[in-house]
C-alpha cells in the first residue's frame, strides 16, 4: 500500500502543507481544520505543497476551493505549488486551477515538517465536508454539475436521514 501522510511546518507567516501520496476525502478534513486553525494563529500565506502528492480525487480538489473562497474573504494568499503535470491536469479537469494560484518552485528545504495528526470527526462531519466539497466544485464550474448530480442528490439524502 501507498505511503500516505500530511506533513506541516511553519516558515513566518507562511504555513505550508505537504500532501505524500493521494490527496483524499481521508486526509481533507484534517488538512482544512487545521489550515483555519492556523490561519488563525496568524498565518497569512497557505502552501498546499504537491511535490509528493501521487493524485487527488474531487473531494480533495473540492477542498483546495473551499481554502481559496476562505482565504480570498480573509484578505490571505492560498498557493499551490510544487504541481506535478499529471496533478495541473487534474485540476484543471475540474476547473480548480481557474481560481487557485499554481506556484511551480516554491522553496521548502528549510521548512521542518511535522506529521500532522489525525484528529477524529463524526461520519457525519466528514460526510458534510465531502459534499461542501463537491458543491464547491459545482459552484466553481457548472460543467462538473453533470458528473456530481447523482452524488450530490445521495450524499445530501444521507445527511438528511442520520440528521433524523
Amino acid at each position: 500500500m501507498q505511503r500516505q501522510e500530511v506533513l506541516v511546518g511553519r516558515r513566518g507567516r507562511t504555513l505550508v502543507v505537504r500532501i505524500v501520496g493521494l490527496g483524499s476525502m481521508n486526509n481533507s478534513q484534517g488538512i482544512y481544520d487545521h489550515v483555519r486553525r492556523e490561519s488563525e494563529a496568524g498565518a497569512t500565506e497557505i502552501a498546499i505543497d504537491l511535490s509528493a502528492c501521487s493524485s487527488m480525487d474531487s473531494t480533495f480538489m473540492g477542498m483546495l476551493l473551499l481554502l481559496h473562497e476562505e482565504c480570498s474573504a480573509d484578505q490571505r494568499d492560498l498557493l499551490v505549488v510544487n504541481v506535478a503535470p499529471d496533478n495541473i491536469a487534474r485540476l484543471e479537469s475540474l476547473g480548480v486551477s481557474q481560481f487557485v494560484r499554481v506556484v511551480a518552485d516554491f522553496a521548502t528545504a528549510d521548512i521542518g515538517f511535522a506529521a500532522l495528526g489525525g484528529g477524529s470527526s463524526s461520519t457525519e462531519r466528514r460526510m458534510g465536508h465531502v459534499l461542501a466539497a463537491h458543491e464547491e466544485l459545482v459552484r466553481k464550474d457548472k460543467r462538473n454539475e453533470g458528473a456530481f448530480r447523482s452524488f450530490l442528490t445521495a450524499m445530501r439524502e444521507s445527511l438528511k436521514s442520520k440528521k433524523k
